[in-house]
């Protein structure tokens, strides 16, 4: 990794957070060992994009004289750092009526989409905390409606699914439907987005395994 730009120490500690949970689902027997494939795919573009950045920025700060058509061109790395959208991986995509596809490799962390692979984006619940203070201890459902549901259909799963209502301005910031719900990854990446709670249990092995 190229120095300029000191993004190195950041994917290192990125990449050691989005293991862990994936280390930890296997070691307790909620996840095969094939969940584990899951991590190369998703972060190893991102730390290529990475380099290239670092890269890019020591032609511009240091050796201008090196640039030439195979640079690439230097992102805002506050799009670079937060809006980077997992092209493949331990999160299951469907087709909605605004769409799962993605042209990425980023999205604008400003206006985010809530799609799986990307990062759950930060909105306030009831009680006045974000919904990113949930994230880390496990896989949380953001419910828009339905609790009783989503509840029933999260009970008894391994891992534990802990459920989070959200507010009709929550709820379109997930790009969800009334009675809808979003899945967080314990690593704050969306897994799945669905209306249907009988489908959860399914959806959450297939993540897993």
């Amino acid at each position: 990794m190229p120095p300029t730009g000191g993004q190195g120490g950041n994917a290192a500690v990125l990449d050691g957070w989005h293991l862990a949970w994936k280390l930890a689902a296997v070691l307790a027997g909620h996840a095969s060992d094939r969940l584990l494939d899951s991590h190369d795919p998703e972060r190893r573009p991102y730390a290529d994009l990475l380099a290239e950045q670092q890269y890019a920025n020591y032609v511009q700060r240091i050796e201008p004289g090196l640039a030439d058509e195979s640079v690439a061109e230097v992102i805002d790395p506050v799009r670079g750092l937060f809006g980077y959208v997992c092209p493949s991986g331990a999160f299951l995509r469907c087709s909605s009526p605004d769409g799962d596809s993605f042209d990425g490799p980023f999205e604008d962390p400003a206006y985010p989409t809530a799609r799986p692979g990307a990062r759950a984006p930060h909105a306030v619940l009831a009680d006045g905390s974000s919904t990113r203070d949930r994230f880390g201890r496990g896989f949380v459902l953001l419910t828009a409606g339905r609790d009783s549901e989503w509840g029933q259909a999260a009970d008894g799963l391994l891992p534990r699914v802990g459920t989070r209502r959200l507010d009709d301005a929550a709820r379109s910031l997930y790009r969800l439907p009334v009675g809808g719900a979003a899945l967080v990854r314990p690593d704050g990446i969306i897994a799945w987005r669905s209306a249907d709670p009988t489908a959860l249990a399914g959806a959450l092995h297939d993540i897993l395994h």
